[in-house]
């Protein structure tokens, strides 16, 4: 809801005059006071004033009607008072002057403000200068000025709201931009209590007068007659952006508490001036300067020469008339010249320089103090001397009865007869003793009868090389070598050596022994599971117990297995019969070795016991035979009825119905099968037969 409401006439103090300006150039020693100012830099101020009429200030009062736009649930109450919040859940109301305010002149308002009766309630009432409309206005927390953008705000905060950082009491505050937050970079002064933290919905009114001094640029507020809270700054550039007219008014809220919240105009002054005076200050500072100097031997300083460490004053009047003192605090240091005698073996060297012949020789540098300083030396150069040994030894070398057993550089000290240190310098080379690096570069296997040994003797010392070559203690041969490598072809295994090994320089009274021995074969085995005698149709792991091999290769009856690279393969036979397996392995030095075993694959016994037969002669089931396969060591027994044997066999294994050549009647008698299978396991089958005549 929008209203519109004129409120009772108020008195404006304006004065109308056209804007004079002069500027005044203001120069100084060190300060100058000018309106009511002290200044101490350099600068350029301005201020605003009202002109003048045969010496009176003239000023003009106008009655001017104020027009309010009421906003949301702002109420008219009286001529001088708006209500901007009842005391209901929820509402927000803004009063805004339909006429904008310039800001670039002073301005004073004595206002009421009335912020209910309930300690616990909320939220408050905000002055607020901003630049959007006279529609504007928010509720809950943010008393109605939250968001409202630009704008400076003086908040009468009832309500502490920890999301904006406020304290625990009713506070007073300065913000910018439409934000309440007091730990944001818009919260420009405060929170501050009242005075006595006192409670200020006390259902009363409280008199406030805010007030801007656009020549100081402070914005202040004053509760009965004190300063409460104020902020200074540019605040028609910092947040205005430079434009000086603004939208005034007031506005309030409540959310989930509420109270009753007014605002009384009292009086509102607004000065304007018609002239601006601008002073172009310089200031031209006197001083009292303390200065060091240091020197060397006397100084001129401003005409007076000075020849001893000392304090003075000097008083004078600079360029600009200011009177101005220096305090001289002098120390004088003198200059140096020092000489020496110096004598030094072969060369001296002094001040970055190497001097190696004898003379005068003068430095100009600084002494300790910075001064010029002449150091002098008279400089005697002896000479000292180095001889040099160049040799080599075998094993071991002597001098000045000391012994060397290593190559290297040994010094030794001799002294002139000037006392200069002199140097002998042993450059010493002990020669190793020559050896032989043997390497055996062809090694044939242990089964190999034909392939020989290839030795490699590489010789390390000087050519030419000597030595002898045996076996055990047999001498095979002398040699003499001026090569680098010599290769030896050796057909047996042993233990060899090489003796009374001597290069051009030095012998070697040690043995060099090497052995050649063949590499061993790899052993080839394997195994059969579960046994190198299966039934048709098992399955056979064939495990490689090999020993010392690299590669293998499986071969079943001279033909590789389908599975030949596997190292424990599985085969099934489909077939009875004897198979040959053949496994053959390599090592890594290239010898061999293999292995062939048999594996026998039976049939799997069968037998099929007949029930009767008729032994009558006439070519048709006349014997009782049971059919049998794949067993071994078949015994047949018949029985009669008493349990008596009347039949055995081993080797015809039926019955023609016949006891001791007598035919047996016709009746029911008892068979036991025995026999075993390939394996020689026991077997037994017992039945009834009948024999029908």
């Amino acid at each position: 809801m929008k209203q519109v409401i004129c409120l009772k006439l108020l008195l404006l103090s304006l004065n109308l005059y056209p804007q004079n300006s002069s500027i005044n150039y203001i120069e100084s020693c060190d300060s100058v006071f000018w309106n009511d100012t002290w200044f101490y830099n350099d600068t350029v101020a301005s201020f605003l004033f009202l002109n003048t009429v045969n010496g009176i200030q003239q000023a003009q009062q106008e009655e001017l009607t104020y027009d309010f736009t009421l906003n949301s649930d702002a109420l008219f109450i009286s001529d001088t008072v708006i209500q901007l919040t009842d005391a209901l859940y929820g509402q927000s109301g803004s009063a805004w002057h339909m006429n904008q305010l310039d800001i670039s002149s002073s301005f004073y308002f004595n206002i009421s403000l009335f912020l209910g009766c309930n300690n616990s309630g909320a939220d408050g009432i905000a002055f607020s200068l901003q630049q959007v409309s006279t529609a504007v206005g928010s509720a809950g927390g943010g008393m109605g000025y939250a968001g409202i953008s630009p704008a400076l705000t003086v908040e009468f905060d009832t309500y502490s709201n920890g999301q904006h950082s406020d304290p625990s009491y009713d506070h007073i505050g300065i913000n910018a931009n439409g934000d309440n937050d007091h730990s944001s970079a818009n919260n420009l002064s405060g929170p501050l209590s009242f005075p006595n933290f006192m409670n200020i919905e006390d259902c009363n009114w409280h008199d406030f007068i805010i007030s801007w001094d656009a020549n100081s640029q402070i914005f202040s507020v004053e509760y009965e007659g004190d300063q409460l809270i104020s902020y200074q700054g540019d605040i028609v550039n910092d947040i205005f952006g430079g434009n000086a007219n603004v939208f005034w008014g007031f506005t309030g809220s409540t959310g989930a508490l509420n109270n009753l919240q007014q605002v009384s105009m009292n009086n509102l002054v607004v000065t304007q001036y018609d002239s601006t005076a601008i002073g172009v200050i310089t200031i031209h500072n006197s001083f009292e300067n303390n200065i060091n100097i240091t020197n060397c031997d006397s100084i001129i300083y401003n005409g007076q020469s000075f020849y001893e460490t000392g304090q003075y004053n000097l008083n004078y009047t600079n360029v600009f008339g200011c009177d101005s003192t220096i305090n001289l605090n002098l120390t004088i240091n003198e200059s140096s010249f020092t000489s020496q005698v110096l004598n030094f073996c072969d060369s001296y060297e002094w001040n970055n320089q190497t001097y190696t012949n004898s003379g005068t020789y003068s430095f100009a540098t600084q002494n300790i103090y910075g001064c010029d300083s002449i150091s002098e030396i008279n400089l005697n150069i002896y000479e000292s001397y180095i001889n040099e040994i160049d040799t080599s030894s075998c094993n071991s070398f002597t001098f000045r009865n000391q012994e060397f057993s290593t190559s290297g550089v040994y010094t030794f000290n001799d002294y002139s007869v000037n006392g200069c240190d002199s140097l002998n310098i042993l450059n010493l080379n002990i020669l190793e003793k020559p050896y032989v690096d043997i390497i055996i570069n062809n090694i044939p296997c242990q089964d190999d009868s034909i392939t020989p040994f290839e030795v490699l003797f590489k010789n390390k010392g000087e050519k030419p090389f000597n030595f002898k070559l045996f076996k055990e203690d047999s001498l095979i041969n002398t040699y003499n070598s001026y090569n680098d490598v010599d290769t030896f072809i050796l057909n047996k295994s042993g233990l060899f050596s090489i003796r009374e090994l001597q290069d051009s320089m030095c012998i070697n009274e040690n043995f060099q022994d090497f052995e050649l021995a063949r590499n061993l074969n790899p052993n080839a085995d394997f195994e059969f599971l579960p046994d190198s005698k299966v039934w048709i149709g098992t399955e056979v792991l064939l495990r490689n117990t090999s020993r010392n091999y690299e590669t293998f290769i499986w071969v079943l009856n001279e033909l590789a297995l389908a599975d030949s690279i596997n190292q424990n393969p599985l085969i099934i036979f489909n077939d009875t019969g004897s198979y040959f397996i053949n496994l053959n392995i390599i090592d890594n030095n290239g010898c061999k070795d293999s292995i062939m075993q048999k594996i026998i694959v039976l049939p799997e016994f069968q037998t099929w016991m007949p029930t009767a037969f008729t032994p009558d002669n006439d070519g048709l089931n006349d014997i009782f035979k049971p059919t049998i396969e794949g067993v071994k060591d078949p015994k047949l027994f018949i029985f009669n009825r008493w349990g008596e044997t009347i039949y055995s066999s081993n080797k015809n294994i039926y019955w023609d119905g016949k006891y001791l050549d007598k035919e047996c009647q016709s009746g029911v008698y008892l068979y036991l099968l025995t026999f075993k299978d390939y394996f020689n396991k026991s077997f037994k089958e017992m039945g009834e037969v009948h024999l029908v005549r």
